[in-house]
């Protein structure tokens, strides 16, 4: 198993390396944009989730932000909020030619959720998340992206239950960022 798991680091690395070659995909201006979230939260609380942040990257500081603010419940009884930042790790040109890129990062998530009904409650989750997507940009004010986030995180809650839970979810993300 041992072995298996170091070939695959292995094979990974390679394939990373092979393909960084290319120049870097994102300009060092701002940016803002929609970008739409969907997966599976795995670990306590196993289930499906959506929603939407807001993307924002400011120049000079090479992190990119995400902001979450909305009701989750058709009835509005949850409220949530969160915010990710990202650093970058490889930013590179797969097809220059048409400005495809791709990109995998490191960085953080932090978020509140409420629910107001009977049974009240409030949980926080802290982790680290690892995003990997794909980056075309048609135009030079304008970048489409597509990829997958696996997080590693805490799951605690601080009011109505017990409890310090281990979540993975796997976030799939789907958006826009508009260069100015």
């Amino acid at each position: 198993m041992r072995r298996l798991l170091l070939c695959g680091i292995l094979a990974l690395f390679i394939c990373i390396s092979g393909v960084s070659a290319g120049g870097n995909n994102h300009p060092d201006k701002w940016a803002l944009g929609p970008i739409f979230l969907g997966g599976y939260l795995g670990g306590y609380n196993a289930g499906g989730f959506y929603g939407g942040m807001l993307a924002l990257k400011a120049p000079p500081i090479p992190v990119y932000w995400g902001i979450q603010l909305d009701f989750i419940d058709l009835n509005r009884q949850v409220f949530d909020a969160g915010f990710t930042g990202d650093y970058y790790v490889f930013d590179r040109m797969l097809v220059p030619g048409i400005k495809l890129g791709w990109y995998l990062g490191v960085g953080g998530f932090f978020s509140l959720s409420h629910y107001f009904g009977s049974g009240e409650w409030t949980y926080l989750n802290v982790g680290v998340r690892v995003p990997v997507a794909l980056s075309w940009q048609p135009l030079s004010w304008l970048e489409i992206i597509g990829g997958i986030t696996p997080c590693l995180g805490l799951h605690f809650y601080v009011a109505g239950k017990d409890g310090l839970h281990l979540n993975w979810p796997l976030v799939g993300e789907l958006g826009a960022r508009f260069w100015f």
